[in-house]
């Protein structure tokens, strides 16, 4: 397991520039990402799902997965921690299938009663934040005890799967990973399903089902939200106007595009450009 970054975020509220690690986002493939709430209340946002923050609330985000804190949905000041680690889906496969596990279950939003789990956050995000190389270890070390700590009841393995039941699996996940890299290729037309599951060589039916099956949400959703992902990016690092961003992610019009915008990330895109833009 490897610890990407840590941050720390004081009383985070509505009308003040929204934490950037807040903002609309996703990871790579094998990163995961807790944020552990100590205090506030508000909403978080899981692909479709929302969910409400209260104190000691943990969350765990899946890689690929966009999520973000709903800035307009912040009752009371949050304070929280953020880890984003990775974990390496061969060498340590018990490990990354009880997180993947967890994110499709239950446990993706957990109530933290311990209170010195806290404290343990407290550290990894002080060590992490170093240039001692051996303090940075401590904190991947104290990382990754908490998450056997938090997730550590039955194995993610599964047992007694039949060998046609793994090929099976690996040939669809071989189907989703291509279906992803063809949408990223493509993010500034407008693809349709069809097109993708042509390419791939199978029926429109079965690409759809293995891969809610996989993302927990459909190919047609996930793309919306891979350009929702990008366009973001341009509105808080560019001045191109938001038709001229409409446009170039080949949206029908700048009505869909914002309708599709605020359904992803809670906010419009002018109010976003307002709460998390840089220039």
């Amino acid at each position: 397991m490897k610890l990407i970054e840590s941050v720390y975020v004081y009383r985070m509220f509505l009308g003040n520039k929204a934490a950037w690690n807040g903002r609309y986002h996703s990871h790579r493939e094998n990163e995961f990402e807790i944020h552990f709430f100590l205090e506030g209340s508000g909403t978080f946002l899981s692909n479709r799902q929302r969910i409400l923050i209260e104190n000691r609330s943990l969350f765990i985000t899946q890689p690929l997965e966009f999520h973000s804190i709903l800035p307009d949905r912040i009752e009371k000041p949050i304070t929280y921690y953020a880890v984003l680690f990775s974990v390496d889906k061969k060498n340590e496969q018990e490990l990354f299938q009880r997180l993947c596990k967890a994110c499709k279950g239950s446990q993706k939003r957990i109530t933290v009663e311990e209170g010195a789990v806290q404290f343990i956050f407290e550290e990894i995000f002080k060590m992490s934040n170093t240039e001692n190389e051996l303090l940075k270890k401590s904190a991947e070390l104290l990382m990754e005890g908490l998450l056997y700590r938090i997730f550590g009841g039955n194995s993610g393995k599964s047992e007694g799967v039949n060998l046609n039941a793994h090929e099976a699996s690996a040939v669809n996940a071989g189907h989703i990973s291509r279906a992803m890299k063809i949408m990223e290729s493509r993010i500034y037309e407008n693809l349709k399903i069809e097109e993708i599951a042509f390419e791939m060589g199978i029926s429109c039916e079965h690409f759809i089902r293995i891969f809610r099956q996989k993302m927990n949400i459909t190919p047609m959703q996930y793309f919306y939200r891979l350009k929702t992902k990008a366009a973001a990016a341009m509105i808080c690092n560019t001045s191109l106007s938001i038709g001229d961003i409409s446009k170039k992610f080949s949206f029908e019009n700048q009505f869909h595009f914002s309708r599709i915008f605020k359904k992803c990330t809670g906010l419009c895109p002018s109010e976003y450009r307002k709460m998390y833009g840089r220039l």
